[in-house]
């Protein structure tokens, strides 16, 4: 597969109250494959969400480049999707008008467009309804066609199901497995659930405790298309999740 993504030697260092460097990132490399689903996984504090946002153009690393498609980034990218742990609906538009929103944004707004894409994540029926008037795992969903109208190469997902309980977050991962596979977009996933990071991914990425920097990667040797029950019982599940835990145990028992 051609590579995607390139993270070359990205560090990032902030300034705390006293003046003093405190490091966040330190000499990360990382690539992505077209069409791979990576997840990132590591301690509480680490850096990956800010990895993200480096990436992302939304904060400029203190060193190290970013480059996708082979051309390095130094701004905001519009092909660029990124979807929240947060729910970032806006509160006084439907359904239907926060779907709409990157089209919108990109003088093509299209209405019809951003109701088939409700009916793809199966909200059919509730495309006027506001924010809040839909459950936690609806507004997930809503969250996800908004991802799907933005038509963007490569998703950034900052823990996107992570607030949810149990039976719904299952049952989101299927329903975004079966609306993925077919498109196979390259995703860079972060989560602190590492049953969620198996279940999903093509490769598990390590990260180390603060400064974040990679510590190993797993590949994730299940088939596609996959059921979400399935995976969990299988044997190759169990065995990875203690090789990943072994691993990401050693850095959460360092902080």
């Amino acid at each position: 597969m051609n590579e995607k993504l390139s993270v070359q030697g990205v560090s990032l260092t902030f300034l705390d109250r006293t003046g003093g460097e405190r490091p966040v990132l330190t000499k990360v490399d990382l690539a992505l494959a077209d069409g791979e689903f990576c997840s990132l996984i590591g301690p509480s504090g680490c850096g990956k969400s800010t990895l993200l946002s480096i990436i992302a153009g939304l904060i400029r690393p203190s060193r190290g480049r970013v480059w996708i498609d082979g051309r390095e980034q130094r701004a905001v990218r519009s092909h660029t999707g990124y979807m929240f742990q947060k729910d970032t609906l806006v509160p006084w538009l439907t359904a239907t008008q926060n779907v709409a929103m990157p089209l919108e944004i990109a003088s093509t707004k299209d209405l019809t467009l951003a109701q088939r894409l409700l009916a793809r994540v199966g909200l059919t029926g509730f495309e006027r309804h506001y924010p809040r008037e839909l459950s936690g795992g609806m507004r997930k969903r809503v969250q996800l066609a908004r991802l799907l109208a933005q038509e963007s190469d490569i998703w950034l997902m900052d823990e996107p199901f992570g607030a949810l309980d149990m039976q719904t977050k299952l049952l989101i991962q299927e329903e975004f497995l079966r609306i993925w596979e077919p498109l196979r977009r390259s995703v860079l996933f972060v989560t602190h659930d590492l049953a969620e990071a198996i279940t999903l991914s093509d490769r598990i990425v390590v990260m180390s405790a603060r400064p974040g920097h990679i510590r190993a990667s797993f590949q994730v040797d299940i088939p596609r298309p996959r059921d979400v029950s399935g995976v969990i019982g299988s044997h190759v599940f169990q065995e990875l999740f203690q090789k990943v835990w072994a691993v990401l145990r050693s850095e959460i028992t360092e902080l």
